[in-house]
């Protein structure tokens, strides 16, 4: 029986090589975004597009290499994506993103840690990298700057609030429960692994 396992085993870890040394494309996008629900972003427009979507804005300014920030208007399904933005200014039904670039030391640990991973497969660590891409609009948190978040956190930690209370500010209730079902269910999985 051991000796079928560790075939198994070895037959895992040589099909799911290590993602980084597969060197068909970056462990981490070149750009991720950060989205501020109802804020336009105005002027400084490299281009207009129409009759498109939210995923379409974002991969067309992920294409320019100009672009720093796009506004998507929902209710005319258009985009616009930014050279140079205005500072943000309320407006029911626009969703803004600003792109961060991915630094080549970021990516450079990214694939050392993709490395220590190799057992995850391919595809997991290309669907972390869609992820990574997505993961802006899927937690929209541009309205929040970092030092707002951490003095909530602090508040929230001082009051005696459990990790719920501290982030439900930011992410909202649904979310915040959802990520702690998951996170709960695997630390229960969690000592079965250790008997493998």
């Amino acid at each position: 029986m051991s000796r079928i396992l560790a075939a198994c085993l070895a037959l895992l870890l040589t099909a799911t090589a290590p993602f980084a040394q597969t060197g068909d494309e970056t462990v981490l996008p070149a750009k991720r975004m950060v989205v501020t629900m109802n804020t336009d972003l105005p002027g400084g427009d490299l281009q207009s597009l129409f009759d498109t979507t939210f995923d379409a804005c974002r991969t067309a300014c992920t294409a320019l290499e100009a672009c720093t920030a796009f506004t998507f208007n929902a209710r005319s399904n258009a985009c616009f994506p930014k050279a140079t933005p205005g500072a943000a200014i309320p407006f029911e039904g626009a969703h803004s993103a600003r792109m961060v670039a991915t630094t080549p030391s970021q990516e450079a640990l990214a694939q050392t840690r993709a490395g220590e991973i190799g057992f995850a497969g391919t595809g997991t660590l290309r669907q972390a990298r869609e992820l990574a891409q997505q993961i802006g609009w899927l937690h929209p948190s541009g309205q929040y700057d970092v030092q707002t978040m951490l003095e909530n956190a602090r508040r929230q930690r001082a009051e005696g609030g459990s990790c719920c209370e501290i982030v439900l500010p930011v992410l909202g209730d649904e979310q915040v429960r959802t990520q702690i079902n998951i996170a709960q269910g695997w630390l229960k999985l969690s000592p079965r692994l250790d008997d493998v």
